[in-house]
């Protein structure tokens, strides 16, 4: 059983799980009274920070290409999308974070292109 991130509109208290569907229904009868459980698919699940994408590979969230995502993400610079770094003490590298909801929020700003603006009046 895997632990995920609880939502930040979550109340305390709410603990989101990620449990294989077989186990979720051997156990369906043992849950508590007044315990709640609501069955998502996990594509539901959105995670709040996303990492740019590996060399050859492309975002699961935007399906942009590695240098493609890089190129948005400084286009759009830092008071748009405020990329987070996590770096441990005396590590020359680390890991980006990139805040999901801003850059879906980006993307959807960008003008549509001139072949789709056509589109739309026929």
């Amino acid at each position: 059983m895997k632990t995920l991130a609880a939502p930040t509109q979550a109340k305390p208290g709410v603990a989101v799980l990620e449990i294989p569907s077989a186990a979720l229904q051997r156990m369906s009868g043992k849950f508590p009274e007044g315990v709640n459980v609501l069955v998502v698919p996990p594509s539901a699940v959105q995670p709040e920070f996303i990492r740019p994408p590996k060399i050859g590979e492309v975002c699961p969230i935007t399906g942009l290409a590695r240098t493609t995502f890089l190129e948005l993400l400084q286009q759009a610079g830092p008071k748009r999308i405020p990329v987070r770094y996590l770096r441990k003490p005396g590590a020359t590298t680390g890991i980006a974070l990139v805040p999901r909801q801003p850059l879906v929020d980006y993307i959807n700003s960008l003008p549509a292109p001139d072949w789709q603006e056509n589109e739309e009046e026929e």
